[in-house]
């Protein structure tokens, strides 16, 4: 199958579609969210009936053929969420993605497959969807996909190669917060240049996924700095902090185990390197320590235990960048 067909930035910019079947898959909610939007955008939402079905009941079958084919007694059309959450295929599952495939209906329907590898998608899903849904991969993994990304969805007057460039360097690794920003452009609806750049302002929530880099190379003193900038700007980001280190120490737990493939983490390519060679340098022990302290720090976030969540989080990058 050709890469355009699954190419998340060329289906954006489709204004009709040859199918009411959307399979989508891949590691960014975010974008899973934003397919479904524009799929929809065209709809009148209060004449459509949503259904929900799990592909992993029982009666998956009866219950999807139930919905795609009988009328909705109020609204002139269904969409129909179907959810896989499985991370392995069997037999029932491809029965069920064919029969999916085969039902002659009008409704929409958004197929979404969370944890099955990419690999396995392309090899056992896809060819059963190539003539008769959208194919649609939510994830960005290298540089090119998000600058195609930026390319069709910043505004006319930021939209040049300095400030995509910029762009990329300032939300390496947090492309959900990018999306976000996007979304709270849009609702400001801004007009001059340097209001618009100000709402992707270079803070160090933004920087935090620079973290793994100073770590890694042990710079102890600006890993430190993000900490102090991150608090400074916004105390509540500590949640933020909690989820990228833990991130981070799931990552080197992988690598521990000799599974290289990161991606699963929302880790981008040109981070891995850092990865690597932190995984070289800590211990098993220090990253289980890491992750101690990290659900202590999350347990005195949410007030079940006392204690000051930042200190938790500085002890763990203490660690790790020792």
């Amino acid at each position: 199958m050709p890469e355009s067909s699954i190419d998340i930035n060329k289906f954006l910019e489709l204004n009709e579609f040859s199918n009411s079947k959307f399979l989508i898959f891949g590691e960014e909610p975010s974008l899973v969210v934003k397919v479904k939007n524009h799929a929809l955008a065209k709809e009148d939402l209060r004449m459509i009936e949503k259904v929900y079905l799990n592909m992993e009941q029982e009666d998956f079958e009866q219950n999807f053929h139930q919905a795609v084919l009988s009328n909705s007694l109020f609204n002139e059309k269904k969409a129909v969420f179907i959810n896989l959450d499985k991370n392995r295929l069997n037999k029932g599952l491809i029965q069920a993605f064919q029969a999916i495939s085969e039902a002659n209906t009008n409704n929409l329907i958004f197929i979404e497959v969370k944890s099955i590898s990419k690999k396995t998608i392309l090899k056992d899903v896809v060819p059963i969807f190539e003539s008769s849904a959208h194919i649609v991969e939510c994830s960005m993994t290298y540089d090119s996909n998000v600058k195609d990304f930026l390319k069709a969805n910043l505004p006319e007057i930021i939209n040049d190669e300095k400030n995509i460039n910029n762009l990329i360097n300032m939300y390496e690794g947090n492309f959900s917060l990018l999306i976000n920003d996007l979304e709270i452009l849009k609702v400001l609806d801004l007009k001059n240049e340097e209001d618009i750049l100000n709402v992707f302002n270079d803070n160090g929530i933004r920087k935090s996924s620079r973290l793994i880099e100073h770590v890694s190379k042990r710079e102890t003193k600006k890993a430190l700095e993000i900490l102090e900038s991150m608090k400074s700007n916004d105390r509540n980001s500590i949640g933020l902090l909690i989820w990228v280190l833990a991130r981070d120490c799931q990552a080197l737990s992988s690598l521990k185990e000799s599974k290289t493939n990161l991606r699963s983490f929302n880790i981008w390519d040109s981070q891995v390197k850092w990865y690597n060679a932190l995984s070289k340098r800590v211990s098993i022990r220090q990253i289980k320590e890491s992750i101690s302290n990290l659900d202590k720090a999350d347990k005195s976030l949410k007030g079940i235990i006392d204690g000051d969540p930042w200190t938790k989080a500085k002890d763990v990058v203490l660690e790790l960048s020792a």
